[in-house]
């Protein structure tokens, strides 16, 4: 069997890409009040480099995830297929950590994160095995 080409491999970031954006999105969504009231210094992130994205304002922590989808992504594409589908685990499953820690504190928060678990699964489904589906089909 021949090793993956680059467009093989370019299916494995999308998943992490995706939970990436549901991580900024739900960090954004989950700012205390003060936040958007009295100045962006009120932002609260435990990521020391995303909260200082999040103090510049949520334009910029939207840029810096962004930022952050186009570094990943360019990684994953120059390494070879095992490497990048183990760092692509290892974003998703991260991302998607993150998102469940903003989740867990809402009302009904558990019924969030499994929502969010469901999504990083299916993900994970969905494009772990792309090549391998595209080179049978």
């Amino acid at each position: 069997m021949l090793a993956p080409t680059t467009s093989e491999r370019a299916w494995t970031w999308i998943g992490p890409a995706v939970m990436c954006a549901v991580d900024v999105g739900v960090t954004l969504a989950c700012q205390p009040d003060s936040y958007w009231r009295e100045g962006y210094a009120f932002g609260y992130e435990s990521n020391p480099i995303a909260r200082w994205f999040l103090e510049i304002g949520p334009l910029a922590l939207m840029a810096g995830g962004l930022a952050w989808i186009l570094c990943f992504s360019a990684v994953i594409l120059h390494l070879r297929a095992g490497a990048a589908r183990v760092v692509a685990l290892g974003l998703l499953f991260g991302h998607a950590l993150g998102a469940s820690t903003w989740l867990i504190r809402l009302p009904l928060g558990w019924a969030w994160c499994l929502a969010v678990w469901l999504l990083a699964r299916w993900l994970f489904g969905r494009f772990w095995d792309e090549p391998t589906r595209r080179a049978v089909a």
